[in-house]
């Protein structure tokens, strides 16, 4: 099973081999926060909740981060998404990761 950490490294070194280095670094501060907040266990997108979306969002607040911040690392959270969907057919797991982060959009 792929984990959401394997496949985040697999898109960001893609995405440095595009030429993306922004976009790579976002996802890179996206993820290095997330694995953070999780303690660095291994996770898919099945384990998302909606709780566990909004215990992120809480210490992100907590941590004093701004809301600019927030949604961007929510926005790329929701990016992974739709490119393992594409790539492992998560079809489920995604309708589910785009609700939780709808309002982020």
């Amino acid at each position: 099973m792929n984990t959401i950490h394997n496949f985040s490294a697999s898109l960001i070194q893609r995405t440095k081999q595009a030429g993306r280095y922004s976009t790579s670094g976002i996802y890179t501060s996206t993820v290095n926060s997330f694995f953070r907040f999780i303690g660095h266990r291994s996770i898919t997108f099945a384990d998302l909740t909606p709780s566990l979306i909004k215990q992120y969002e809480d210490r992100l607040l907590g941590e004093g981060r701004r809301h600019n911040t927030i949604s961007t690392y929510m926005r790329m959270l929701f990016h992974l998404s739709p490119s393992c969907r594409t790539r492992h057919s998560i079809h489920t797991q995604y309708r589910r990761f785009v609700r939780l982060c709808i309002h982020w959009l």
